[in-house]
């Protein structure tokens, strides 16, 4: 809970504020609290970066999609929307490493968590971007739209029963919709 209040801090208060200026503010408001839950301090400065720098694009202030919208002719609200939907997956990567910290390579690196936590993410991440698109090979149906979005959430939900479950169940939708698409009935 205390890393979705930092998130939605990061995001309100980067709306309005360029990235910097956002990143020292909630740091210096909410960077301790956090520390004091456990969280590495590099950590929580790479968490508010991140959701810093996410902020320019998160409706309804969407710095950067005012600025990309008249280069494509486009109404800005609905760049600012695609390019959330399109970046969704970028929310829940700073979860994954505060949860993860293998993966900054700095903080209690061990390869084969590092190793465990790539296949992982990198399996969620296709899982999660298939889902929301609806498309893989070929068009999914509803059903395996579903079960793609929990197996990734299980992928990474930080308890290695669920993260095996979570990997296991992803390959096999991942494989057997690749199977189902070469013989022409997905």
């Amino acid at each position: 809970i205390a890393l979705v209040l930092l998130m939605l801090g990061s995001l309100v208060l980067g709306m309005g504020l360029p990235t910097v200026p956002a990143y020292l503010i909630i740091v210096l408001v909410m960077g301790s609290a956090i520390q004091k839950l456990g969280v590495e301090n590099l950590l929580v400065h790479m968490f508010v970066m991140y959701f810093g720098v996410l902020s320019s694009i998160t409706p309804p202030v969407a710095i950067a999609a005012y600025a990309a919208a008249p280069i494509c002719g486009a109404n800005a609200i609905h760049v600012a929307a695609s390019s959330v939907r399109i970046a969704l997956i970028g929310f829940i990567i700073p979860f994954v490493v505060i949860y993860n910290p293998s993966l900054v390579l700095v903080l209690d690196f061990e390869i084969l968590d590092f190793i465990w936590i790539v296949l992982r993410l990198t399996v969620a991440i296709w899982l999660f971007t298939t889902a929301l698109s609806g498309f893989d090979k070929a068009e999914l149906p509803s059903w395996e739209r579903i079960l793609r979005g929990a197996a990734a959430i299980a992928a990474l939900f930080p308890m290695l029963a669920t993260e095996v479950a979570g990997f296991g169940l992803g390959l096999a939708l991942i494989l057997f919709h690749r199977h189902a698409a070469k013989g022409g009935t997905a």
